[in-house]
Formats: structure tokens, sequence, C-alpha cells
């Protein structure tokens, strides 16, 4: 049911509640708060720190309180049109409303290049959680390289060594991303979506010891204190232990899981899921890097859809593996592959932005879509939710 612009679903635990806010940019300098005579690159550099700094007050795992930010692309119109998703859990279905409620409201003070209204209709929060019916090739996902190397040395119990490659925490630029997502010639969606986490002792605990193990065995060591011969060190280890030092520090307290995905009526632009991963690719000053991109395989593409649907996580294990042993995501190290601290996430989890005097990329109330922007072909057809 639907209140609101709260759609409700009662679960044996209590009650899920989906709500929303449509985005959209400030269309002056002036409405940016930004001081006169400041360059581009310096308002980027400000609104790309006011977004982390609402990030980081927006973690909620009390009220397990799933954010996405959603952007789509219209073909018609060759503009953008954006949306912040959110779902939270209560014990009932009139706590879920109110929670949902009490959320929406602290979720709409936002920073001042970024104007919110509630959706409030039925229709407009259901068409923001419907993504475009995919078909083969017509999903992707954007997710944190994953490297693996054998061990051979006998006085580890390693076998096989995984790396996962953090992301970047620099407020690069998303105009490149979103002037390819407004020309797709389908319709299509990309959404970033994150979940609250808290990183345990078991996680922590696992981590610094990889963070040791590695250490040790980038060096070289002995095989015994009698008859010793020298044991050489393993190239992997000196690839993949900076990373779980940096992971070891890095990933305490507040964190998120995060999920990036893009969907379409149609096959999904390989340049523009590619031009995604770039954009959140860390300099891996020798280390294996980079964001990679992945095609859910086809036992899993129903979940990918669903994901997207309900502002679910759930993980699509063959898609994610990356040629690393299929037990790895098992591991408590494993969710190092969804993990992000706030830097990461706010390098991702981008709202709407217009440059001045350059071409408008976003709908907006005051913009009317204009006719001369409209190709010839028709749009796709909207699925619809389904059961949640």
């Amino acid at each position: 049911m639907t209140a609101h612009g709260v759609l409700v679903q009662p679960g044996a635990a209590g009650a899920w509640a989906w709500f929303g806010l449509e985005l959209t940019p400030a269309s002056t300098v002036g409405e940016t708060g930004s001081w006169p005579g400041t360059t581009e690159q310096e308002r980027r550099i400000d609104t790309a720190a006011l977004e982390k700094v609402w990030l980081a007050t927006m973690w909620d795992a009390a009220n397990v309180l799933n954010l996405e930010i959603r952007y789509r692309a219209d073909p018609e119109t060759r503009l953008l049109s954006c949306a912040l998703l959110a779902r939270v859990f209560a014990g009932d279905q009139r706590a879920a409303v109110d929670t949902a409620l009490t959320v929406r409201e602290r979720l709409g003070v936002l920073p001042p290049h970024v104007h919110a209204a509630p959706l409030v209709r039925h229709e407009d929060l259901v068409a923001w959680l419907a993504p475009p019916a995919t078909g083969a090739d017509g999903a992707a996902v954007v997710r944190k390289r994953l490297s693996c190397g054998q061990f051979r040395r006998a006085d580890t119990q390693l076998r096989v060594g995984v790396a996962v490659s953090p992301l970047a925490v620099a407020g690069a630029s998303w105009e490149p991303v979103w002037r390819s997502l407004a020309g797709q010639p389908r319709p299509t969606v990309l959404s970033v979506g994150l979940t609250p986490h808290v990183a345990g002792p078991e996680f922590a605990a696992r981590v610094g010891w990889l963070a040791q193990e590695y250490a040790r065995l980038s060096a070289a060591g002995t095989n015994g204190p009698v008859w010793s011969s020298v044991l050489p060190p393993e190239p992997f280890a000196a690839l993949a232990g900076p990373l779980y030092l940096d992971a070891a520090r890095r990933y305490t307290g507040s964190l998120y899981r995060m999920r990036i995905a893009l969907a379409a009526d149609g096959p999904v632009s390989a340049d523009l899921a590619q031009l995604v991963a770039d954009r959140v690719s860390a300099d891996s000053a020798g280390a294996p890097g980079g964001a990679v991109v992945c095609r859910p395989v086809a036992a899993e593409s129903d979940t990918a859809w669903r994901n997207l649907t309900t502002l679910n996580h759930d993980p699509l294990v063959e898609t994610y593996r990356q040629g690393v042993p299929a037990d790895f995501l098992a591991h408590p190290e494993g969710v190092l592959a969804d993990l992000v601290d706030t830097g990461e996430a706010a390098s991702a989890f981008r709202f709407p932005y217009e440059v001045p005097r350059r071409e408008p990329l976003f709908r907006t109330p005051a913009r009317p879509d204009p006719a001369d922007r409209r190709p010839t072909h028709a749009a796709g057809g909207d699925p619809g939710l389904p059961d949640l």
C-alpha cells in the first residue's frame, strides 16, 4: 500500500517502507552558495566536500536505512531526471510510515547546489523503483577489482591470495558520465545504492591478520630453525599487502556497502559502463587497481533486477567473483568487495550538478522539454514494480 508517498510492504518481523525525493540541480551560481569569483574547479571541489559531509550524517543502522541515488535517461528529450530513493524497516506498518516520513524530511536537508521535492504520488514512486526491462546485456554492475595469485611457500596456511582494490575518494567531475548517459538511445538507469554496515571484531581481526601475513610473505623467510633454507618473497603478497594494511586502517566504525548498477531497455553501453568505472577508480600506485565492469550471469539476472526494484544488496556471487576462488566472498574479508568508507561512497554517490553556461543535462521544473532535442525513435515501456 502507499500512503503519503510511502510504499509499505509487511513482512514476518515488521514492515519495509520505500520513499523518495526528486532532485534537481541549482540553476544559477547564486543558488549554489558559492562565493563570487569562484572558479568552476573550486566550485566542484566545494560541492563534493558538501556532499561527503551530508552523506556522513545520513548513516543510520538503527533504521536499516538503505539509500540510492538514481539517474534516469530519457532518449526523447536527452535530459536526465534524478531521484534519491530510500528504504527503512520498522516493527509494523504504521511505524514504518512514520519512520519513512521522518527520514524523508531529514534527507531533504541537502547542500545548496541541489533541490529536492518529495515523491508523493504512488505512480511516480513506483516508476522510479522500476528500472527498464533488461534483456540480454541489459544490465551491468561496477565493482572493486579483485585479483588473485598463488602462494608457494610452505610457511603459510594461505594457498591463494586475493587483493581487493579500493575506490577513489576524490570528487572527480561526473559531468562526462551524465553527458554520456543523457545521450543514450534507449531508456537507461544509473543507480548507486548504499546500505549501512558495521565492521565487527571478526572482520577486524581477520583483515589485521592478513595485513601482517602478507607483509611477512612479501619478504624472504626461512622454513625452519634447523637445516633451514631461504624462502623467496611472494610477489603477489608484495602487491596485495599494502591493500590489506590500508583496509585495516580504513574500514572501521560507520561504513557502507555499495552497489553501482546500470540497467537499460536493451544492451547497456559498454562505453558508458566503463566511464562509470573510470570515475570511481583510484590511483593504484603499482598495485592491482581500478574498478571493473561485470555483466550479470544469466542465473543471477533476476536477482540483479530485483536489487534495483527493492533497493536490496543481495550478492551476485558468480557475477562478482572475477575469477577468484568461489568461497572468497563468504570469508570475513569477502565483504571488502562491497565495503566503502564515506570518502569512497561520496566519490560515486553524487548529486546532480549543472555547469553554468553549458548545455543543460537535467530536467528541471522551469525547463520544459525542448522539442528540437527529441530524436525520432520511441521510448521503451515501463515494466512496473514486482511484488516486494
